[in-house]
């Protein structure tokens, strides 16, 4: 089974991240996050092997970007360059966050990243705290 998180497109392709899981993960192995090429067609073209990126994807001129809490709940929000080759996702940036991003980001906001004029805008929420953080990852 699977849910997807996020999809974004670029150069005519849709990129879709989501999370796969079955009977292993209700008795505590860990679920596996995945990014999947589709063709204009919806023919797939590539799938990542398991990623620890989070939930949200954007294209920022010729390069899809990752942004979310990743694998722990405790190192902030983490934004991964997705290499267009093979989908494997290398980390950027890591956004400080006042709270914990797994119960903050988009938990009520929907989409909360979106790509303008060469940079990266993340929106995070937490408690009463709502914050744009913006990110020019290097070229």
């Amino acid at each position: 089974m699977a849910s997807v998180y996020d999809m974004t497109t670029m150069k005519g392709h849709l990129y879709l991240q989501y999370l796969a899981y079955g009977n292993r993960a209700r008795n505590g192995a860990p679920l596996r996050n995945y990014i999947s090429e589709l063709s204009a067609g919806g023919t797939v073209l590539k799938v990542s092997p398991p990623e620890p990126t989070g939930a949200w994807l954007t294209a920022l001129g010729a390069t899809i970007y990752a942004v979310g809490a990743g694998n722990t709940c405790d190192s902030g929000l983490v934004i991964w360059r997705v290499a267009p080759t093979t989908l494997r996702t290398t980390p950027v940036a890591t956004i400080q966050t006042p709270g914990n991003p797994c119960l903050g980001v988009g938990a009520e906001s929907g989409r909360s990243v979106a790509a303008a004029a060469g940079s990266l805008f993340v929106l995070y929420s937490f408690a009463s705290d709502t914050t744009i953080y913006r990110v020019t990852p290097a070229s």
